[in-house]
């Protein structure tokens, strides 16, 4: 960035700063210490009471980046702060979307230390001059209430017409030029996943220390006064809270920078980029060196608030029940005025500028693996040998920035139609829900690819004719929409509840804080003093606001189910399906060597037995209430049991038999093909066929795909069912076995007996 002064932070200044960042991590600490109480106390409360939540279909992905691999690297020409030039630079962006650049090529990857270096946090990306010059007049004018910059020199005459700018209000800015359209297009890209991956990294992180963090400063921020979600808390811990420092020095800052105009730099505009630089790294590296120090101060206390939470969670959960109903009345009835004269009047219209612009997302993931997936079944007519390698390139369908820009571009939507969100209900944080979302796309289609692979390595190994390849990738094609319908549907509308949360209830709390928060340190009385560390007072007034906000949302997404304008499930519909149900390559699910998968998910066996929502294509809430109810009861009865999933015909689907002859197996037929497990219980009696099939069918490993993958956890209502089911069959067969013994004596006894006539 422009401008030959660098500015050094005098002794006065730099005391002040670590006064000033010391001050405020002591004042943030109580507040994440109580929230990581609270949120261990949920999370224990979880476990007895675990919520009606159905898992997703699609097998999950795990994502890892390697920071020793290069994504994008080549020669550009890069704007030199110090000569105010342009100099040509090799710049390469790492696995973990790191940033570097080097004056010569031959230097990189042999242990030099680059020129320079930035991770993307908090970065925007402007592609003109114009659109750069407007991100520094906004900060101008944010620090000292006018602008006060004008890019001059070098810097407006770039060496060509393809130009990148990043920047930042509090780092370094980078201008950047490129030969080629198709190469700016490829940057562009690329840093934009840069980007969003840094921005959203607490969204990868540890689930407890993560959410009681977020709390925390939100907590902070509004005993400051300051509601509503920012697009400045972006990041991770070290940066967030670095950033809640300088919006603490925001006064402290504009006086500084006034003095540093009025004094001998005046005729050099910008100069003041330099001096915030400063500033930021001195916050930063204090926070982040308080946070490494306080790492073991957190492990400490996080064992201690286990030790503590759960041999007295009764008392608490009794507690902070007597608690929530003195407050009940007082709160609830202005909460539900707010709720219908506020709140209800512009939900319509926020759900469907949250739906849209996802939708339209997913609906483009679906449409280029479609393209994509046809190309893969078209070719194998001419080349079936090359169709395991088809296969395994889609891998890098997800990472492509340039393909994915397709799917992203959707969720840009966002900026322009819930902007007055700001003005109307306080909500700063619109880029957060277009990063988020992305998230999203790229997450999806990750699953698709995975689940695609996975089924299709699964079953192609045991075909050779060319024929019966391309049934069963449009076999393997069909099944994996049904599950991505499904998965869409459930993700769009917890994403859209989660937004329509984190919009609404800042807003709620703030115009309710003179009527009802005023007249929370009443109930502090009635907190016993060993448990204020957990139980706290104004938790549990957020809770009952969050509760009578959760049901108007849930009211609005409903409707907005019913509609059917954006695909989505209706309410009626309900899963029993486990998004790790069809092959789990755990050892502790392995009940043989075979690769055979037991399927109890998506049956579809034409004429009869359990089927999927017939609603899964086009309109998948079109199933009905009765249809739902079916298909689960039925799948409850035959949870424990499997069938196998036949190239031929189809998912086969397993009845009972009302013949009082037992129990026939999904997929089990009596005459030539594959047959599945058949148990047959009669007079207590455990036929052999069920041991048999326990050997000879099991779960199907992963040893056939190159793609890293972390074993997923069985549901707990699923694992109780199949050690249920085990247990019985355990038991009749030691039933079994009981009987034969005493069979065996009495021949024996018999035996003996005529022996001594």
């Amino acid at each position: 960035m422009g401008g030959v002064y660098s500015s050094r932070l005098d002794d006065r200044q730099r005391r002040y700063l670590r006064g000033r960042t010391d001050a405020v991590l002591r004042s943030f600490m109580p507040y994440y210490r109580r929230q990581v109480a609270s949120v261990v106390f949920q999370h224990v409360q979880g476990e007895l009471e675990p919520p009606e939540k159905h898992g997703l279909q699609l097998l999950q992905y795990k994502v890892f980046k390697d920071p020793e691999i290069v994504l994008q690297e080549g020669f550009l020409f890069q704007y030199d702060d110090k000569s105010q030039k342009w100099r040509e630079s090799y710049v390469t962006v790492r696995g973990d979307f790191t940033l570097e650049w080097f004056r010569y090529r031959e230097v990189q990857g042999k242990d030099c230390k680059p020129q320079g270096r930035t991770v993307l946090t908090g970065y925007q990306l402007a592609v003109s001059l114009g659109e750069y010059s407007c991100l520094v007049e906004s900060i101008c004018q944010e620090l000292l209430g006018a602008p006060s910059h004008q890019v001059k020199g070098a810097l407006r005459c770039p060496p060509t017409e393809f130009s990148l700018f990043l920047f930042h209000p509090y780092r370094q800015h980078l201008c950047l030029c490129l030969t080629s359209a198709e190469a700016l297009g490829s940057w562009r890209a690329v840093l934009r996943d840069g980007i969003r991956w840094f921005n959203t990294a607490q969204q990868r992180g540890d689930r407890v220390t993560t959410e009681a963090f977020m709390e925390a400063v939100r907590f902070y921020r509004q005993g400051k006064g300051s509601y509503g979600a920012s697009d400045h808390l972006l990041g991770n811990k070290t940066e967030i809270l670095s950033n809640v420092v300088m919006w603490d020095l925001l006064l402290w800052l504009q006086s500084q920078i006034l003095q540093i105009h009025k004094g001998l730099m005046k005729k050099k505009k910008g100069h003041h980029f330099p001096f915030l630089q400063g500033v930021y790294t001195l916050v930063l590296e204090q926070v982040s060196a308080e946070f490494q120090a306080s790492q073991e101060e957190e492990r400490e206390l996080l064992r201690q608030l286990e030790k503590k939470i759960r041999p007295e969670l009764d008392q608490m959960l009794s507690l902070k029940a007597q608690i929530s109903a003195k407050m009940q009345t007082g709160v609830s009835s202005a909460a539900q005025s707010l709720c219908e004269s506020k709140v209800e009047p512009a939900l319509d219209y926020v759900i469907e500028e949250l739906l849209g612009p996802i939708s339209s997302g997913f609906e483009m993931v679906r449409s280029l693996f479609t393209r994509r997936i046809d190309g893969i079944i078209d070719s194998a007519g001419s080349h079936p040998s090359a169709v395991p390698q088809e296969v395994f390139n889609l891998t890098e369908m997800p990472r492509n920035s340039v393909l994915m820009q397709q799917c992203y571009e959707k969720a840009t939507l966002f900026l322009e139609g819930l902007q007055g969100l700001r003005d109307r209900f306080g909500f700063q944080s619109v880029t957060g829900l277009m990063l988020r979302a992305q998230n999203l796309m790229q997450k999806l289609m990750q699953n698709l690819v995975f689940t695609f692979q996975h089924l299709s390595n699964l079953h192609l190994k045991q075909i050779n004719s060319t024929p019966d390849v391309i049934q069963t990738l449009e076999k393997v094609r069909g099944r994996i929409f049904k599950k991505f319908d499904y998965d869409s549907s459930a993700i769009r509308k917890q994403f859209a509840q989660d937004a329509l949360v984190q919009i609404f209830l800042p807003f709620l709390l703030q115009r309710l804080e003179s009527s009802c928060k005023l007249e929370l340190p009443k109930y502090e009385s009635y907190v016993f003093a060993d448990y204020s560390s957990v139980v706290s007072v104004e938790s549990v007034y957020e809770e009952i606001v969050l509760g009578l906000l959760q049901k108007v949302v849930d009211k609005g997404l409903r409707e907005a189910s019913n509609q059917n304008k954006h695909n989505l499930y209706s309410d009626s519909f309900a899963s029993v399906f486990s998004s790790t149900e069809d092959c789990r390559p755990s050892a502790e699910r392995h009940l043989g060597s075979s690769d055979r998968c037991w399927d109890v998910g998506e049956r579809n066996q034409e004429g009869h037995g359990v089927r999927e929502s017939s609603g899964s294509e086009g309109n998948p809430g079109a199933s009905g209430d009765a249809q739902s109810r079916e298909s689960a009861n039925t799948l409850k009865c035959n949870r424990v049991l499997a069938g196998l999933w036949d190239l031929e015909t189809g998912f086969q689907t397993g009845v009972c038999r009302a013949d009082g002859k037992g129990m026939a197996l999904p997929g089990s037929r009596e005459q030539g093909g594959q047959s599945a497990v058949a148990v047959t219980m009669s007079n207590g009696e455990l036929s052999c066929h069920t041991a048999q099939g326990l050997r000879k069918y099991a779960w199907p490993t992963c040893e056939n795909l190159h793609v890293v993958r972390e074993a997923e956890e069985m549901e707990v209502a699923e694992r109780q069912l199949l050690l249920d089911g085990l247990s019985l069959a355990m038991e009749m067969a030691v039933f079994q076995m009981d009987r034969d013994l005493m069979e065996m004596d009495r021949t024996e006894q018999r035996k003996e007996a005529a022996a001594g006539e």
